[in-house]
């Protein structure tokens, strides 16, 4: 049995630093995201040393938060999708009327300009 080759996603890293802050880590940071740069800046690291081990209860509280706002995600979601397949289908409709609309004028003027020229 031959072995698979190992998929390289970018290039390889030559430092064991972490990457540096791009203009898109700080936007991250200022609408209070994150990001691996972020998350690796030494400010963070720091800060991630001294923040206090939540209790079993409050990490439980935290985790159904985040499950119930992940829920309201999905909603939203599902729902954009219901919305979109609808505007497609709206769309594919107005576009296949359009091209009968100019099937049948392309027609009329044709016939129009073979009796003018009769004429």
């Amino acid at each position: 049995m031959s072995k698979r080759p190992q998929k390289i996603y970018g290039p390889a890293s030559k430092s064991d630093r972490p990457p540096p802050l791009t203009s898109i880590d700080i936007e991250i940071g200022r609408n209070r995201g994150s990001s691996v740069a972020l998350e690796a800046s030494p400010a963070r690291l720091q800060a991630s040393k001294k923040t206090p081990i939540p209790s079993l209860s409050q990490r439980i509280e935290e985790l159904t938060k985040e499950n119930g706002n992940l829920r309201q995600e999905v909603l939203f979601h599902q729902k954009m999708q219901t919305a979109i397949t609808y505007l497609q289908q709206d769309t594919e409709y107005a576009v296949k009327r359009l091209n009968q609309a100019v099937a049948d004028f392309s027609k009329a003027r044709k016939v129009a300009e073979d009796e003018l020229q009769r004429n």
